[in-house]
Protein backbone atom coordinates (compact mmCIF):
# COMPACT_ATOMS: atom_id res chain seq x y z
CA UNK A 1 0.00 0.00 0.00
CA UNK A 2 1.08 3.40 -0.68
CA UNK A 3 0.01 6.36 1.24
CA UNK A 4 -1.08 10.17 -0.62
CA UNK A 5 -2.48 10.40 -4.15
CA UNK A 6 0.40 11.82 -5.70
CA UNK A 7 0.84 10.75 -9.69
CA UNK A 8 -2.64 8.58 -9.25
CA UNK A 9 -4.03 9.97 -12.72
CA UNK A 10 -7.71 11.46 -13.46
CA UNK A 11 -10.60 9.82 -11.13
CA UNK A 12 -13.93 10.02 -12.35
CA UNK A 13 -15.83 8.29 -10.12
CA UNK A 14 -15.96 6.74 -6.54
CA UNK A 15 -17.71 4.08 -4.75
CA UNK A 16 -18.40 3.89 -1.24
CA UNK A 17 -17.35 0.29 -0.48
CA UNK A 18 -18.05 0.48 3.64
CA UNK A 19 -17.54 3.16 6.19
CA UNK A 20 -13.76 3.73 5.50
CA UNK A 21 -13.09 2.18 2.38
CA UNK A 22 -13.51 3.58 -1.42
CA UNK A 23 -12.55 1.98 -4.68
CA UNK A 24 -11.29 4.43 -7.18
CA UNK A 25 -10.24 3.81 -10.93
CA UNK A 26 -7.19 5.53 -12.24
CA UNK A 27 -4.09 4.51 -14.33
CA UNK A 28 -5.79 1.66 -15.68
CA UNK A 29 -5.88 0.24 -12.17
CA UNK A 30 -9.20 -0.02 -9.44
CA UNK A 31 -7.71 1.31 -6.02
CA UNK A 32 -9.15 0.91 -2.32
CA UNK A 33 -8.30 3.99 -0.10
CA UNK A 34 -8.61 3.23 3.41
CA UNK A 35 -9.54 6.52 5.19
CA UNK A 36 -8.34 5.22 8.28
CA UNK A 37 -4.65 4.63 7.64
CA UNK A 38 -5.31 6.93 4.52
CA UNK A 39 -3.34 4.27 2.29
CA UNK A 40 -4.38 3.28 -1.22
CA UNK A 41 -3.68 -0.10 -2.60
CA UNK A 42 -4.86 -2.36 -5.51
CA UNK A 43 -8.19 -4.04 -5.61
CA UNK A 44 -8.17 -7.45 -6.97
CA UNK A 45 -5.18 -6.79 -9.54
CA UNK A 46 -7.95 -6.07 -12.31
CA UNK A 47 -6.12 -4.01 -14.74
CA UNK A 48 -8.35 -2.57 -17.60
CA UNK A 49 -6.42 -0.19 -19.62
CA UNK A 50 -7.63 3.03 -21.68
CA UNK A 51 -10.63 3.11 -20.20
CA UNK A 52 -12.30 5.86 -17.86
CA UNK A 53 -14.98 5.16 -15.43
CA UNK A 54 -17.87 7.57 -15.28
CA UNK A 55 -20.24 5.73 -13.00
CA UNK A 56 -19.94 2.40 -10.39
CA UNK A 57 -22.20 0.71 -8.29
CA UNK A 58 -22.28 -2.08 -6.54
CA UNK A 59 -24.98 -5.03 -5.64
CA UNK A 60 -25.26 -8.80 -4.31
CA UNK A 61 -21.36 -8.99 -4.25
CA UNK A 62 -20.69 -7.32 -7.86
CA UNK A 63 -19.24 -4.09 -9.03
CA UNK A 64 -20.92 -2.50 -12.02
CA UNK A 65 -18.97 -0.42 -13.83
CA UNK A 66 -19.83 2.39 -16.74
CA UNK A 67 -17.15 3.26 -19.29
CA UNK A 68 -16.68 6.44 -21.54
CA UNK A 69 -15.61 4.56 -24.51
CA UNK A 70 -15.94 0.67 -23.53
CA UNK A 71 -19.06 -0.73 -22.49
CA UNK A 72 -20.04 -2.10 -19.25
CA UNK A 73 -18.26 -4.38 -16.63
CA UNK A 74 -19.49 -6.34 -14.02
CA UNK A 75 -16.40 -7.56 -11.34
CA UNK A 76 -17.33 -10.56 -9.30
CA UNK A 77 -15.67 -9.52 -5.58
CA UNK A 78 -15.48 -12.99 -4.00
CA UNK A 79 -13.27 -14.11 -6.88
CA UNK A 80 -12.41 -11.26 -9.11
CA UNK A 81 -14.14 -12.73 -12.51
CA UNK A 82 -14.52 -10.13 -14.89
CA UNK A 83 -17.72 -10.08 -17.29
CA UNK A 84 -17.90 -7.21 -20.27
CA UNK A 85 -20.96 -6.37 -21.81
CA UNK A 86 -20.31 -4.18 -25.35
CA UNK A 87 -22.51 -4.05 -28.09
CA UNK A 88 -19.81 -5.94 -30.45
CA UNK A 89 -20.22 -9.49 -27.79
CA UNK A 90 -22.32 -11.98 -29.10
CA UNK A 91 -23.68 -13.36 -26.00
CA UNK A 92 -23.37 -10.19 -23.79
CA UNK A 93 -24.83 -7.39 -25.89
CA UNK A 94 -25.53 -3.93 -25.05
CA UNK A 95 -26.79 -1.04 -27.27
CA UNK A 96 -23.64 1.04 -27.11
CA UNK A 97 -20.21 1.22 -25.83
CA UNK A 98 -20.70 4.79 -25.07
CA UNK A 99 -22.32 4.70 -20.95
CA UNK A 100 -22.84 7.98 -18.32
CA UNK A 101 -25.23 6.47 -15.88
CA UNK A 102 -26.14 3.59 -14.13
CA UNK A 103 -29.28 2.45 -11.85
CA UNK A 104 -30.54 -0.29 -10.55
CA UNK A 105 -34.41 -1.23 -10.34
CA UNK A 106 -36.36 -2.54 -7.20
CA UNK A 107 -36.54 -6.02 -9.55
CA UNK A 108 -32.68 -6.31 -9.68
CA UNK A 109 -32.34 -5.05 -13.46
CA UNK A 110 -30.47 -2.40 -14.22
CA UNK A 111 -31.09 0.67 -15.94
CA UNK A 112 -28.16 2.19 -18.36
CA UNK A 113 -27.75 5.54 -19.58
CA UNK A 114 -26.27 5.66 -22.97
CA UNK A 115 -25.51 7.19 -26.25
CA UNK A 116 -27.70 5.09 -27.70
CA UNK A 117 -30.71 5.68 -25.09
CA UNK A 118 -31.73 3.58 -22.20
CA UNK A 119 -30.67 0.40 -21.44
CA UNK A 120 -32.62 -2.51 -19.36
CA UNK A 121 -30.23 -4.91 -18.41
CA UNK A 122 -31.58 -8.32 -16.71
CA UNK A 123 -28.64 -8.62 -14.90
CA UNK A 124 -29.85 -13.05 -14.47
CA UNK A 125 -30.69 -13.60 -18.31
CA UNK A 126 -28.69 -10.87 -19.59
CA UNK A 127 -31.63 -9.97 -21.46
CA UNK A 128 -32.09 -6.53 -22.96
CA UNK A 129 -34.42 -3.81 -23.70
CA UNK A 130 -33.63 -0.41 -25.20
CA UNK A 131 -35.64 3.02 -25.32
CA UNK A 132 -34.58 5.48 -27.50
CA UNK A 133 -36.31 8.99 -29.11
CA UNK A 134 -38.57 6.47 -31.26
CA UNK A 135 -40.06 5.19 -27.89
CA UNK A 136 -40.49 8.91 -26.67
CA UNK A 137 -37.56 10.22 -25.45
CA UNK A 138 -36.34 13.74 -26.03
CA UNK A 139 -32.46 12.59 -26.98
CA UNK A 140 -30.72 9.68 -26.98
CA UNK A 141 -27.92 10.38 -24.85
CA UNK A 142 -29.14 9.85 -21.46
CA UNK A 143 -26.88 11.12 -19.19
CA UNK A 144 -28.18 10.69 -15.59
CA UNK A 145 -30.56 8.23 -14.26
CA UNK A 146 -33.00 9.01 -10.74
CA UNK A 147 -35.65 7.15 -9.58
CA UNK A 148 -39.16 8.17 -7.36
CA UNK A 149 -41.69 6.52 -5.95
CA UNK A 150 -43.62 6.17 -9.21
CA UNK A 151 -41.13 7.28 -12.05
CA UNK A 152 -37.67 7.66 -13.09
CA UNK A 153 -36.15 10.93 -13.91
CA UNK A 154 -33.39 10.98 -16.50
CA UNK A 155 -31.26 14.12 -17.96
CA UNK A 156 -30.22 14.27 -21.29
CA UNK A 157 -28.26 16.03 -24.07
CA UNK A 158 -31.87 17.89 -24.77
CA UNK A 159 -34.44 17.87 -21.94
CA UNK A 160 -35.48 16.17 -19.15
CA UNK A 161 -37.66 13.74 -19.09
CA UNK A 162 -40.06 11.56 -16.75
CA UNK A 163 -40.37 7.66 -17.16
CA UNK A 164 -43.38 6.23 -15.50
CA UNK A 165 -42.92 2.88 -13.72
CA UNK A 166 -46.23 1.04 -14.54
CA UNK A 167 -46.66 2.28 -18.22
CA UNK A 168 -43.06 2.92 -18.87
CA UNK A 169 -44.25 6.45 -21.04
CA UNK A 170 -42.03 9.20 -20.94
CA UNK A 171 -43.01 12.76 -20.77
CA UNK A 172 -40.10 15.18 -21.89
CA UNK A 173 -39.50 18.98 -20.67
CA UNK A 174 -37.45 21.95 -21.92
CA UNK A 175 -36.79 25.52 -21.46
CA UNK A 176 -40.24 26.50 -22.49
CA UNK A 177 -41.72 24.84 -19.42
CA UNK A 178 -39.10 26.59 -16.99
CA UNK A 179 -36.17 24.73 -17.14
CA UNK A 180 -32.63 26.87 -17.54
CA UNK A 181 -31.30 25.15 -20.48
CA UNK A 182 -31.89 21.45 -22.08
CA UNK A 183 -28.30 19.76 -21.59
CA UNK A 184 -27.66 18.00 -18.80
CA UNK A 185 -23.76 17.19 -17.55
CA UNK A 186 -23.33 13.43 -17.44
CA UNK A 187 -23.91 11.67 -13.89
CA UNK A 188 -24.30 14.96 -12.02
CA UNK A 189 -28.02 14.80 -10.34
CA UNK A 190 -28.85 14.05 -6.71
CA UNK A 191 -31.91 12.70 -4.98
CA UNK A 192 -32.74 14.47 -1.74
CA UNK A 193 -36.36 12.18 -0.82
CA UNK A 194 -38.77 11.68 -3.47
CA UNK A 195 -40.54 14.66 -3.63
CA UNK A 196 -36.99 16.78 -4.09
CA UNK A 197 -34.31 16.29 -7.01
CA UNK A 198 -31.48 18.42 -8.42
CA UNK A 199 -30.15 17.93 -11.99
CA UNK A 200 -27.10 19.58 -12.92
CA UNK A 201 -27.16 21.39 -16.72
CA UNK A 202 -24.51 23.11 -18.75
CA UNK A 203 -26.07 26.36 -17.52
CA UNK A 204 -27.00 25.83 -14.14
CA UNK A 205 -28.82 23.21 -11.68
CA UNK A 206 -32.44 22.66 -12.24
CA UNK A 207 -34.35 22.01 -9.27
CA UNK A 208 -37.41 19.94 -8.90
CA UNK A 209 -39.76 19.92 -6.48
CA UNK A 210 -42.76 17.17 -7.27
Amino acid sequence: AKRGVKNRGIMNSVLKLNNHEFLFHAKNKFLKFNSINDTFSNYLNINLKGIVVNEMLRKDGDIWIATTTNGLYCIDEKNGDLTHYHPNSKTLKISSKFLFDLHFKENGDLMIGSAEGLDVLNTQTGDVINYSIKDGLPDNRVVTIEEVADSYWMGTFNGLVRMDKKTANFLSFFTEHGLPDNEFNKVSSFKLNDDFLVFGGTVSYTHLTL
